[in-house]
């Protein structure tokens, strides 16, 4: 069944539903033009006639949730490390206080910039790294910087790598609390 398409009172001309349903999807129908076909009183919106699709959920694609910015475990870990020799290194060389403050603040800034990264690849904002400079709670965030995977807070999904760091962490806690325990058996 053919259908009459006019704009601004201006008829454009007659063509079948399913090319009306084209044109509008193509952008040379309006949703302000009008329509009649046989049958109709009177001429009514083209956007009553074609309803428009519902919008597509845009799904992020796998490859998106693994991509992130920042830096991953590794190199995290290989940050860590050489500043931990450097340090030790240092600290067998240099003979100067000052010299070696300045060397520590150094490897201290480093060190704020690898855990500002690696929070910002587990999908945090990385100005949280600043608590890492907070003495008490240093230990927990390099804990949650070594463990957790990229984007956790996104997908929130453990890995082999985190649940193997848990499992460790738990030992090496019930190690801690075994040998108190014998300790103060022991002092009694």
């Amino acid at each position: 069944m053919n259908v009459s398409i006019s704009r601004n009172g201006t008829e454009l001309g007659e063509w079948p539903e399913e090319q009306v349903r084209a044109l509008y999807k193509e952008g040379q129908l309006l949703p302000t033009d009008h329509y009649w076909k046989e049958g109709m009183t009177e001429w009514v919106e083209l956007s009553k006639m074609i309803k428009p699709a519902p919008p597509i959920a845009k799904s992020t694609p796998k490859s998106s949730l693994n991509s992130s910015k920042g830096i991953g475990r590794l190199p995290y870990i290989g940050i860590n490390l050489s500043t931990t020799i450097v340090l030790l290194m240092f600290a067998k060389i240099v003979d100067s206080n000052t010299t070696m403050t300045f060397i520590c603040l150094q490897l201290v800034v480093i060190m704020q910039i690898a855990v500002f990264y690696r929070f910002v690849n587990i999908g945090h904002s990385g100005w949280l790294s600043l608590f890492a400079l907070m003495p008490i709670l240093t230990p927990f965030i390099n804990l949650y910087c070594l463990l957790a995977p990229t984007n956790y807070v996104i997908h929130k999904k453990r890995d082999a790598a985190m649940d193997i760091g848990i499992v460790m962490l738990i030992f090496l806690a019930l190690l801690v609390v075994t040998l108190l325990v014998f300790h103060w058996l022991g002092t009694r």
